[in-house]
């Protein structure tokens, strides 16, 4: 088994997260961090929107296209 320790900082006071977690010897660094980004990400409570004159995301994606 492969002990890993990650840290998250969400910049802000107190958003630290710190843990450990363990993979199976075959598992490629590669896999590991994208399991552990995976991690982080379900902690991050994020949004886009569109901005200017387009009042749905596929009107503003058809003008790009234009």
């Amino acid at each position: 088994m492969r002990k890993v320790k990650y840290k998250a900082n969400y910049g802000y006071a107190g958003t630290d997260v710190e843990d450990e977690l363990e993979y199976p010897d075959g598992a490629t660094d590669e896999e590991i961090e994208e399991d552990i980004k995976e991690i982080v990400m379900q902690r991050v409570d994020w949004y886009w929107e569109m901005k200017g004159d387009c009042n749905k995301k596929e009107d503003c994606i058809s003008n790009l296209l234009l």
